[in-house]
């Protein structure tokens, strides 16, 4: 059986989808599920959205998805055209490579040294302006003659957005605003060993386990959670520390990003949770086995 969202692609509720597949296979689900009084109840889909998904599905077939495509392709030459003024600027078309958001995508690339504005700082930027724009995606943090992209995704764009995007990038990337950049600072900690991580939330409270090795202030290692477990990386720079993980769960991952000072077999700090907000952590050093 296949699952669709009734939102995104098919431009319909959020609260409501498609499931297809084997008649018998789909049958047994909706016996499962609203309106009978089964463990599916709970998760029921209201009558006004199956009418909206309905509707959707009869607008999809009606739909010409070769002008939407001509048109999505039209904005992001319109974008490309702007920003491949700024000297140094150059665009790609990236071409669909699965179902998800099936369109394409436009990347710029740029020095960032030469331009004086990384992929990172101009997403930060976009998102934080006025209108605010959020773009697919960035790449490049630090402004030591490495590549600088931004990528931008027409999908979920609504005429004439592109022409407001298409000025905000150019501008950015002909004047960019002056960014203090603190120069990296040697690392004057070693946190390679076992720690074990109190994690404080807004509601609750978890320990969590790292093992961390370290070598010229890069770190790599193993942090395990509850349950979960994943790969870390991060970073030490002075006694500032920083790690950054993901711990994959039913098809999600879940995003942690550590930061804070080390001194004395101690680390504290804030996790950024992605999505789920913030919480504070507090790592003491456990002892080395005999």
């Amino acid at each position: 059986m296949v699952a669709y969202s009734g939102g995104k692609c098919l431009r319909g509720p959020q609260a409501a989808g498609l499931l297809l597949g084997q008649k018998d296979l789909v049958r047994a689900a909706w016996i499962n599920s609203a309106p009978h009084h089964t463990f599916g109840r709970s998760l029921k889909v209201g009558k006004e959205e199956i009418m909206g998904m309905l509707a959707a599905v009869e607008l999809w077939v009606k739909r010409d998805h070769d002008a939407e495509w001509k048109q999505w392709q039209a904005w992001l030459d319109a974008i490309a055209s702007e920003a491949t003024q700024v000297p140094g600027v150059t665009s790609e078309i990236l071409q669909p490579e699965d179902l998800s958001n099936h369109a394409p995508r436009l990347r710029l690339h740029w020095d960032a040294a030469r331009i004086g504005i990384t992929g990172a700082e101009l997403e930060d930027l976009l998102w934080h302006g006025q209108p605010r724009i959020a773009v697919n995606e960035s790449s490049g943090t630090r402004r030591d003659g490495r590549p600088s992209s931004l990528t931008i995704m027409p999908y979920m764009m609504m005429p004439g957005d592109d022409k407001i995007a298409a000025v905000a990038i150019r501008k950015l990337l002909a004047n960019p605003p002056h960014i203090a950049v603190p120069e990296p600072e040697a690392a004057t900690v070693d946190v390679s060993g076992e720690w074990a991580a109190d994690l404080t939330f807004v509601s609750g409270a978890s320990r969590h386990h790292f093992t961390i090795e370290q070598r010229d202030g890069r770190l790599s290692g193993e942090h395990r959670g509850d349950v979960l477990s994943g790969k870390l990386t991060g970073a030490v720079e002075g006694r500032r520390v920083t790690i950054r993980s993901g711990q994959r769960i039913e098809g999600a991952t879940l995003h942690y990003e550590f930061s804070g000072d080390a001194a004395g077999g101690r680390m504290e700090g804030v996790v950024k949770l992605g999505e789920y907000g913030q919480a504070r952590w507090l790592a003491q050093k456990l002892a080395e086995k005999a």
